[in-house]
């Protein structure tokens, strides 16, 4: 059973006719139940003016309620900071402002690309010696993702900087032997 309130040909007329005059939903049901007997909600009026495509001529837009407190044009909040500002994330990671509205970038990619160019895709950095705050060109390495997961797993990754280089050539090691040895066997 529908629960959908039949309007007759009149009510339509005076509800149409109320249509784009900047009135609310809340405006539009008053003067309906002046007018005519059952009562109608605002709720009522709004699914009525959207099932037939109607607006209110309502909205919120270029409506000022407090203009002595809002935001003044050229004006700063207290949390902005200048391009070239660092700051710390939860992570650890130090992070650079690059651009503006709040463009950041970790420090750590920033000084690499500066010397490297571009980060291929799918690779991330590691610390040498596990120290972010470290951002010598000789303490960032860039390994793979899947690289990454093999160091994790075995735990290459130390707080000694020479084990981690060793520990990452080893993986390296590890896989390309593996990769070889996949290729062998599909070939016999």
């Amino acid at each position: 059973m529908s629960t959908r309130r039949r309007y007759t040909v009149v009510e339509k007329a005076f509800l149409t006719g109320l249509s784009g005059r900047g009135l609310s939903y809340k405006a539009v049901a008053k003067a309906f139940n002046r007018q005519f007997a059952p009562a109608i909600t605002w709720q009522m009026v709004k699914s009525f003016f959207r099932y037939h495509r109607l607006t209110t001529g309502w909205c919120m837009q270029g409506l000022r309620f407090s203009p002595a407190t809002e935001f003044k044009h050229g004006n700063r909040p207290q949390t902005w900071r200048p391009l070239g500002s660092e700051r710390i994330t939860a992570d650890g990671i130090t992070e650079i402002k690059i651009a503006e509205p709040n463009r950041w970038r970790s420090k750590h990619r920033v000084i690499w690309e500066a010397e490297n160019g571009p980060v291929p895709r799918g690779h991330v950095f590691i610390f040498a010696d596990r120290n972010r705050r470290n951002f010598d060109l000789n303490n960032l390495i860039l390994v793979s993702r899947s690289e990454l997961a093999t160091l994790n797993k075995f735990g290459r990754i130390t707080t000694d900087a020479e084990l981690t280089r060793s520990g990452v050539l080893f993986t390296r090691l590890n896989q390309k032997i593996k990769k070889t040895n996949k290729r062998f066997r599909a070939a016999v």
